[in-house]
């Protein structure tokens, strides 16, 4: 009976790879490994995406942005704007960069990606395709303009840590993102692990110049939530919003929440994907 089930899932497995994944020009084994969760050292950091030779870290990451931002959409937007601006805060390798460009190929973008390795494969990601007006910047978004301590993880989850004197840490550029509000933002993507809400109290006298807005909530572990902060800056800006899971951090809230060692993400109890728009 295994044998049967066994077989049965991995008919459905190549029948969604044939219908869905296929075309993006992933391979089977790509797709396969993220689908049974299979963490591969030896993968290779480069594979090809629409024709294109592109760099990830690796696979199972990587897949999961393919499926999120090509698959789900997550980002689809409609917008009257033959050129509109993007502000894309946390690029990462830039798949959502590639995305955007797609969906409106005479848009302009600014990307910030913290980690500088990260932005390396990100800009090199984005040459690839030959893109006009896309400005990827190695800087964190932040309150101020300076310097400050950055936590990588080779993956999507570096993030700011302000003082830490982690071995790990590294020291970032930081950039505030208010003088970037100064025209109208046709989309705002905030995606930066954890910083969201603090940059958007800096930043929400100037939300009326932006039209649709994406912002990924995350909720550190042993921390005050601060998801009403975030809510009634949207709702003061004038913005209605749509909230997701962004990923399952607890399979079990009732029984894992005092065990951090059950949390699926780790360092976050709560992440969400706030879609904000105007009503």
């Amino acid at each position: 009976m295994k044998y049967i089930k066994r077989f049965y899932f991995y008919l459905k497995e190549k029948y969604a790879y044939r219908t869905y994944i296929k075309k993006l020009g992933i391979t089977f084994p790509e797709y396969s490994k993220y689908v049974n969760n299979i963490w591969d050292k030896d993968d290779n950091n480069t594979t090809v995406l629409f024709g294109k030779n592109i760099r990830r870290i690796n696979n199972i990451c990587y897949m999961e942005c393919v499926m999120e931002i090509f698959i789900d959409e997550v980002y689809r937007f409609e917008t009257s704007n033959k050129a509109p601006l993007i502000i894309d805060c946390g690029a990462n390798i830039g798949l959502s960069l590639i995305y955007f460009k797609q969906l409106y190929p005479n848009s302009q973008i600014i990307a910030f990606e913290a980690d500088p390795n990260i932005a390396e494969i990100c800009r090199y990601n984005v040459e690839q395709f030959n893109f006009k007006d896309v400005d990827v910047i190695n800087a964190a978004v932040w309150t101020t303009d300076g310097y400050m301590s950055f936590l990588p993880n080779d993956s999507l989850g570096g993030k700011l840590e302000g003082d830490s004197d982690s071995s790990k840490s590294i020291s970032v550029k930081t950039l505030r993102l208010l003088p970037y509000l100064e025209k109208f933002v046709d989309f705002l993507k905030i995606d930066i692990e954890g910083a969201e809400v603090d940059l958007l109290l800096d930043i929400k006298d100037s939300l009326d110049k932006v039209g649709i807005l994406f912002v990924e909530y995350h909720s550190s572990v042993g921390e005050t939530q601060r998801l009403d902060l975030l809510l009634r800056v949207l709702t003061d800006a004038g913005f209605r919003y749509y909230i997701k899971e962004a990923y399952p951090a607890m399979c079990h809230p009732f029984l894992n929440y005092k065990n951090k060692n059950k949390f699926t993400s780790g360092t976050f109890d709560l992440q969400l994907n706030i879609f904000a728009y105007r009503a």
